[in-house]
């Protein structure tokens, strides 16, 4: 693309030339990065549209969201007009949407995400609610040259469903990133598959070895659903890692109950304990039993919580609990090991990752284990919280 064609919200891949001596960066290639190229099928709500098979959420509150090119809003698309749609796959296949863009002259159909549903007979898979038919695609760059369940890929096809709404593939790879032998990577995702010393973030091979700088974790804390940034040299696709910094989705507010010996910090109505330590946790204020304070962290291989950033904050109730779901069923939803009972909430106490109503049906249609989601509540004087909103939230 040219300077004219990069758009805010676009995501891109960028190869780039390093000067160390001046400690400057010099772009030699960019490519955009489109999660969904296809027929627009239909409006859900103000903040939601389906996209060939695919659930696309964003924020209609920013203007950066939606391209000039799509005059009148998403009121003014019909079915079947083309669409680029970039943004981040969620855990459900949701696309959480940060540009949006007309194609009107497409030279194929695009789309990514975790194939289910394989059917080696009839030579078919599922990515959402999208069809694949891959009897003709080129295979060479999956493992054993053949779909499989639980693969992140991104699909390429005819511009043009077939006759029962199938993407008629061309291509199916791993949605690992393309970059030459011995250059320096740089990918940001959840960890999607871990043996040995070989794990995969979002599709992209990589490998720690006894070299590799952790931070904020350890080679053992490289368990599948951590969100990680992984530096280093690509050799035969894989990245040697130099360096795997662990990323802190978890969010918590409350009262402080106690702090232990050890420093670690237990937190009233949640009942959790985090670990706290000099070389991994920033505090940013000193902290006693009593105070309100806000913590983000980590989870640790053996499940246990470790604390990156610790601040007080004024006093208060509000008690927050952000984490991965352990388990969601109408009307319970579990995060880190906690019930949160919406037995009360109305329709508008659930939303979406742009804070707009998702209601309680679309709620927990889209949860499911290792969702990321935000709990609100307040703190009751029997130590009990009182739960007042559950929302998507987008990983770091």
């Amino acid at each position: 693309p040219t300077d004219d064609d990069l758009k805010v919200g676009m995501k891109v891949e960028v190869e780039a030339e390093v000067d160390e001596a001046t400690d400057t960066v010099t772009a030699t290639r960019i490519r955009t990065e489109e999660a969904i190229r296809g027929p627009f099928e239909a409006v859900v709500n103000d903040h939601t549209l389906t996209v060939m098979g695919q659930t696309v959420v964003f924020d209609p509150t920013d203007p950066a969201v939606l391209d000039d090119s799509i005059v009148g809003g998403i009121g003014g698309l019909s079915a079947g007009d083309v669409l680029e749609v970039h943004g981040d796959v969620l855990p459900d296949g949701t696309v959480a949407a940060t540009f949006i863009e007309l194609e009107p002259s497409p030279v194929n159909f695009k789309v990514k995400g975790v194939i289910a549903g394989t059917d080696a007979t009839a030579m078919t898979f599922r990515v959402g609610g999208l069809t694949v038919d891959y009897a003709g695609a080129d295979l060479s760059d999956l493992p054993g040259n053949a779909p499989a369940d639980g693969l992140f890929v991104e699909v390429e096809g005819n511009p043009a469903l077939g006759a029962g709404g199938e993407l008629v593939a061309t291509k199916v790879e791993s949605d690992a990133l393309d970059a030459p032998e011995a250059r320096e990577m740089r990918v940001e995702g959840t960890v999607t598959a871990v043996e040995g010393a070989s794990f995969e973030v979002e599709g992209q091979p990589a490998q720690w070895n006894a070299g590799t700088l952790f931070v904020g974790g350890t080679s053992d804390d490289l368990v599948p659903g951590a969100f990680v940034e992984v530096e280093g040299p690509v050799s035969a696709g894989v990245i040697l890692a130099d360096k795997v910094e662990f990323q802190d989705e978890i969010d918590l507010e409350s009262d402080l109950a106690a702090v232990g010996d050890d420093g670690s910090l237990t937190l009233a109505g949640l009942g959790l304990t985090v670990a706290v330590d000099g070389n991994l946790t920033e505090m940013r204020d000193p902290v006693g039993a009593g105070d309100h304070v806000r913590v983000r962290a980590f989870r640790l291989g053996d499940g246990s919580l470790m604390a990156t950033r610790v601040e007080r904050r004024s006093a208060g109730t509000t008690v927050r609990l952000q984490g991965p779901v352990d388990s969601a069923a109408d009307p319970t939803v579990t995060v880190l090991g906690i019930a949160v009972d919406t037995t009360g909430f109305q329709d508008d106490d659930f939303q979406d990752v742009s804070e707009a109503t998702l209601g309680r049906t679309g709620f927990f249609g889209a949860v499911g284990a290792e969702t990321l989601v935000q709990a609100k509540g307040d703190l009751q004087e029997d130590g009990s919280v009182l739960w007042r909103e559950v929302q998507l939230e987008e990983a770091d």
